[in-house]
């Protein structure tokens, strides 16, 4: 039984003995790092694992500033605003907030009453978006914990969500392959697609807000316009599932990362595939694309990190680093670093230019402990 995902799955009657579990994912027996975040400064760094704990780190000195089991079990979504607040949002339906300065607690957004799976904060810093399975996306001020809007439409789970730069416009993708377009003025619901045969895993909106892309278990990812409601580009190239997508800052490009390892750069414009980065040996679950569109960056259950020249699509750098293989990744704003976080639970920093490592293995297990008044002993679990 190869990468066999079991958390949640009913199994009271069913009898192992004697498999052989490669790769796979028992995540109540051990912890994975299953999201990151990096602030908009790249000051600080975010990680949540499999069995509820939040951690945070100063970039600059890797000082520990937090390390507490904040949720019962997987922290989906997790997010650091421009004002210096992380959020975390767990499968036990609930969002927790930390001031980033000290890792002190900032207090609870609850409402949900499903998995919390995906965050955002708009750029101000004042409020928080949540995408949960219980078919809302909820917008919070983090400042009084109240949520002011509840922007409800009729499609189940919603497993992405995204903001434009300006925090005017919101994509949401659900289960059911639905899509829905927000006015964040407003508190509107501007469109609302069948975008994809089946669930919607990644979303990305252009930093003008003028495009979003979408992508999911169907293999298609589709280019929209916001303003006409109308589809751009239908691209499937036969890979499989995709998992997450990223648009450039220009609005010019797209890239995909797929499970059967594939790595595929678009034109926004006419859905053109322009390069085809088939180097990785297994599934993609996280890229991105700094901010100038030149060279994106993959992470796969291979177990490498790998960086791309856009334009020639050749692989630039090629990092083998993890046994278990990469589940997340997140890019600085300024795309001059990027955090990794993998399912043999370390969370990495590393330089965007040159592939280089920055900062590597935390938590160091051996540092000692933060001054939060919450935290466990660093050694407790490994992150």
């Amino acid at each position: 039984m190869r990468q066999v995902y079991l958390q949640q799955i009913e199994a009271q009657d069913t009898n192992l003995a004697g498999a052989d579990l490669v790769e796979s994912l028992v995540t109540d027996a051990f912890n994975f790092t299953r999201s990151v975040a990096i602030s908009p400064d790249g000051a600080y760094l975010g990680a949540g694992t499999s069995n509820g704990e939040v951690r945070l780190w100063r970039a600059s000195d890797r000082t520990p500033l937090l390390a507490v089991h904040a949720h019962t079990s997987m922290v989906f979504g997790l997010a650091i605003s421009s004002t210096g607040l992380l959020a975390s949002g767990g499968a036990d339906a609930a969002i927790r907030l930390w001031r980033v300065s000290d890792g002190s607690d900032a207090g609870s957004l609850v409402g949900h009453t499903g998995m919390v799976y995906s965050l955002a904060f708009r750029a101000d810093g004042d409020e928080l978006l949540s995408a949960g399975l219980d078919g809302c996306v909820r917008i919070w001020n983090v400042r009084s914990g109240d949520c002011h809007a509840v922007l409800q439409s009729d499609e189940p789970a919603k497993l992405a969500v995204a903001l434009d730069a300006d925090g005017r416009v919101a994509v949401s993708g659900a289960i059911d392959g639905t899509l829905a377009v927000w006015d964040l003025v407003h508190l509107t619901l501007l469109s609302k697609v069948n975008g994809h045969a089946s669930a919607v895993r990644g979303v990305a909106l252009s930093a003008s807000g003028s495009i979003f892309a979408s992508a999911g278990d169907d293999g298609h990812l589709r280019i929209w316009d916001v303003s006409t409601n109308t589809l751009m580009a239908d691209c499937d190239a036969g890979d499989g599932g995709i998992f997450q997508v990223a648009i450039s800052r220009d609005e010019r490009l797209c890239v995909s990362g797929a499970s059967n390892g594939t790595v595929r750069v678009w034109e926004t414009t006419t859905g053109q595939c322009i390069a085809t980065l088939s180097e990785h040996s297994n599934i993609v679950f996280s890229v991105g694309l700094t901010s100038d569109g030149r060279t994106a960056v993959s992470g796969g259950l291979d177990g490498t990190i790998r960086l791309w020249n856009v334009g020639t699509g050749r692989c630039t750098a090629t990092v083998h680093s993890y046994m278990g293989g990469i589940r997340s990744i997140s890019l600085s704003a300024d795309g001059e670093r990027f955090v990794t976080g993998s399912v043999d639970g370390t969370v990495r920093v590393w330089a965007t230019r040159s592939g280089l490592l920055e900062t590597s293995g935390l938590p160091s297990r051996d540092t000692d402990p933060c001054k939060c008044g919450q935290c466990r002993p660093l050694n407790a679990l490994p992150v």
